[in-house]
């Protein structure tokens, strides 16, 4: 590519790019409001798309949460450890008492009534520390003279107030209440005295603590179930968020804004997931084009028209996407991109046009419910409606074919719904939009097409097909003016077509080529000997070079009759190259026998162009070897394998961009062809069917 082809092309992708975003930003953009708080609705305003309402939302979230109680475990350890405390408490009085006993035994005391003037500071304070339960000395004197019954029963009153504070659990927040009810229980028992009940107050207050613990990962995992809960408080597309006459509040300026459509604010999310769908599926565009079709990175007409084709569709996309988003079919794209050049070209535009469309979808608001099996159903509908389309020759073939990429979406649709558990009229109103929107894709790519043929001199099988046609007025004159050329050209058409399909050329523009490739012979229909049949042939009149002039003449006569009928370029460069400059043998041959051998073997050439592409190549091969096994049938994959290799020796494929391979293949396809055309017969005896039943007994089956 040049530089200035460079330049054009990657011109004409930026003005593509740029008016895709205008066409797709457009699509999606909101009337935009000057209003605040506290403002009245000038208008009923409508969600231009599901949206949620994020500060009622969190509302709802923070009172989720807020009522979530803590969660506890209760520690049943605690209330044992408890428990040990109090009966140590109780039994270390016991061991004080003896202890104090002694000490009152070594100092002459038979009796004590009042253990205060018996223990010195220092016994007092030995004593108290050696209890599990901190009392004051005050307390500690009449429980000495407590016997170890009034003791053990005080101990089974605190055990009791114990079990019935802690046995089903105690908060932290807990305690306090609970130790006060167990002391005023416990100061009110009058089974006890009073120095029983100290004793048990003193012990409660020591032993009455909280056993039951946070389960902090419990309670956040309950916060959080209740806050996934909270169903988000939503604006669903087409909604009002206010309506006309309303005082707006804080909340709905802010859906508002959060919708981008307040002045001053705007939702980029959409935005930018359009100009990267955008850019992505450019990309994959190039990266396709330069590696597997070179004719969609070309700078000429057929690519424009492409680039068009896409902007078009896209254009009634961005008109319907609101409305209803499944009745949009990527047919319209793969059909047509199918049609100019090649299945696998419909395949992959058709896919990524989805692709752009989906993004269009997302922007606009449709749910993602709806644009995920849209998406996926429109990558079979491409696929399919590709295929189905290049097997058929008519026109009427597209629709059929629309129709078959539609219900391929269709199924999808189907698929999804079941697995989605949808109801039956919900999964049939889908399907009806697939299978709708593809039938009005085909009609509309059928309506267009000959307006993209006559506007950007496109060829299409369609086209082609109808060029071919018989009728048409170039075949019909060559059938009726040079019968010999027209039949010719029809097994030339059928060879040329077959070798193209083997080689993976276009079998349609080599058909279609070999039907007009001789069509300058009408000028002189009677110099070229298949339409001689058997009379006079007028190169006995004239010389070699006369003679060489003629029929040299016929290729520059054949191109110059096609452009004036406005056909295809390809076909006027089949016409001009299906001969080259090779050497006209008979004639140089007979210039030979009249003058010597020292003559310009130039003048008993051909003035054409030596082909450059397959499909040029294919029908000079074929004619060669149409002309070649009609005289000579006998030997076929001879005569076939000696006329490529004098086209090879005389440098006529040296541009053409076959290889080895490629040209095995066509001998192939040439026997596949020239085989069903001279098979052999049976030969029928040589009797009519009534001398066969002149006995009488004969009986007609």
């Amino acid at each position: 590519m040049s530089p200035r082809d460079k330049k054009r092309f990657w011109t004409g992708m930026v003005a593509f790019l740029a008016l895709a975003l205008a066409i797709m930003f457009s699509a999606i953009s909101t009337q935009n409001y000057a209003l605040k708080a506290g403002d009245i609705s000038p208008e009923t305003i409508l969600a231009p798309r599901d949206t949620v309402d994020e500060e009622a939302t969190a509302e709802l979230k923070q009172q989720a949460r807020d009522s979530v109680s803590p969660i506890y475990l209760l520690d049943s350890t605690i209330l044992e450890q408890a428990k040990n405390e109090n009966r140590n408490f109780f039994e270390g009085l016991k061991r004080a008492k003896s202890t104090a006993n002694s000490y009152a035994l070594s100092m002459g005391f038979i009796t004590v009534e009042n253990y205060e003037n018996v223990l010195t500071q220092e016994q007092v304070k030995n004593i108290l520390e050696s209890l599990s339960v901190p009392i004051e000395a005050p307390l500690l004197y009449p429980a000495l003279l407590l016997s170890d019954a009034g003791l053990d029963e005080a101990m089974q009153a605190t055990e009791s107030l114990l079990v019935a504070a802690m046995e089903k659990g105690l908060k932290e927040e807990d305690v306090t209440a609970s130790l006060a009810a167990a002391i005023q229980a416990v100061q009110g028992d009058n089974t006890l005295g009073e120095t029983q009940r100290n004793l048990a107050a003193a012990a409660l207050t020591q032993c009455v603590r909280t056993n039951m613990t946070l389960d902090q990962a419990a309670t956040n995992a309950a916060i959080q179930a209740a806050e996934d809960a909270v169903s988000p408080v939503e604006y669903k597309k087409g909604q009002a968020i206010a309506r006309e006459g309303d005082v707006l509040t804080e909340r709905q300026i802010l859906v508002l804004t959060g919708l981008g459509m307040m002045e001053g604010s705007i939702n980029i999310g959409p935005y930018l997931s359009i100009l990267f769908a955008l850019l992505l599926c450019a990309g994959i565009y190039l990266f396709f084009g330069y590696n597997f079709e070179r004719d969609l990175v070309r700078p000429d007409r057929k690519d424009l028209i492409v680039l068009v084709i896409v902007l078009v569709y896209l254009l009634l996309c961005a008109l319907v996407c609101r409305t209803e988003m499944r009745i949009l079919s990527v047919a319209l794209v793969s059909l047509t991109v199918t049609l100019t050049y090649s299945p696998k070209s419909g395949i992959v535009l058709g896919s990524l046009f989805g692709a752009l469309v989906t993004a269009l979808g997302y922007g606009a608001g449709v749910e993602t419910q709806i644009l995920l099996p849209f998406f996926v159903g429109n990558l079979f509908c491409a696929f399919v409606s590709s295929i189905a389309v290049a097997r058929f020759r008519m026109r009427s073939g597209t629709v059929l074919a629309a129709l078959f990429g539609g219900l391929a979406c269709a199924s999808v649709y189907l698929v999804v719904g079941l697995a989605a558990s949808d109801s039956f009229q919900r999964i049939a109103t889908a399907m009806g939009w697939a299978l709708g929107g593809a039938l009005i894709s085909g009609v509309i790519c059928l309506g267009t097409m000959p307006i993209w043929e006559s506007l950007f001199g496109l060829i299409t099988p369609m086209k082609l097909m109808e060029l071919c046609n018989p009728s048409s007025p170039l075949l019909k004159r060559l059938s009726l003016e040079a019968p010999g050329t027209y039949h010719h050209s029809v097994m030339v058409a059928n060879l040329a077509e077959a070798a193209a399909d083997a080689v993976g050329a276009d079998p349609f523009i080599a058909w279609a080529g070999a039907y007009y490739h001789d069509v300058g012979k009408l000028m002189n229909p009677a110099y070229f000997s298949e339409n001689q049949l058997g009379g006079v042939n007028p190169h006995d009149e004239l010389t070699p070079e006369e003679s060489c002039a003629i029929i040299a003449r016929h290729t520059h006569d054949g191109a110059r009759i096609l452009r004036e009928h406005g056909l295809p370029k390809v076909m006027v460069d089949i016409a001009l190259s299906h001969h080259g400059d090779s050497l006209m043998l008979f004639f140089a041959n007979k210039a030979k026998e009249l003058y010597g051998p020292d003559i310009n073997m130039k003048k008993y050439c051909h003035t054409g162009k030596k082909p450059r592409t397959k499909e040029e190549a294919v029908v000079m091969l074929a004619d060669g070897v149409e002309a070649a096994t009609r005289s000579n049938p006998a030997n076929l994959e001879k005569v076939i394998n000696g006329i490529i290799k004098g086209k090879l020796s005389e440098g006529q494929l040296s541009l053409a961009p076959l290889t080895f391979q490629d040209l095995a293949e066509i001998t192939d396809a040439f026997l596949g062809v020239l085989k069903g055309v001279y098979h052999t017969r049976v030969a029928y005896p040589n009797v009519q069917a009534s001398e066969l039943m002149e006995d009488g007994k004969g009986e007609r089956p």
